[in-house]
């Protein structure tokens, strides 16, 4: 298993595990107790050079995933959204993405809330 980088391991970021089809994590997804949400990150369809398209796996898939989520969830709570950008509105949103997760039934240092939703 993967620990969670240096980069995610930042108070600041977010690490986001990966899974497959709800029925699996994958062997490089982050694992540990950093991990805050997972997301969709095998299968997916992403461009690559050549004007084309192919298919990745990767926590660098997953996290856009999360990432949209989170603006989705963002936009619909008008008084986080418009709050003052500090460490209280940061908070504020991991806590709305915490509550918006769905559980997969996994361990919490493999999926953190569970999936975002």
């Amino acid at each position: 298993p993967v620990c969670v980088g240096r980069c995610a391991s930042s108070p600041q970021a977010t690490a986001c595990g990966t899974h497959g089809l709800r029925s699996f994590f994958a062997r490089f997804s982050n694992r540990g107790p950093q991990v805050r949400l997972c997301a969709p990150g095998v299968g997916i369809i992403s461009p690559i050079p050549g004007d084309r398209y192919g298919v990745m796996a990767g926590t660098s898939m997953a996290c856009p995933v999360a990432a949209g989520v989170l603006a989705r969830v963002l936009a619909l709570s008008s008084q986080v959204l418009h709050a003052p950008r500090d460490a209280r509105r940061s908070e504020a949103i991991l806590t709305l993405a915490a509550r918006c997760a769905e559980d997969l039934g996994m361990p919490a240092a493999m999926q953190g809330k569970g999936l975002a939703r």
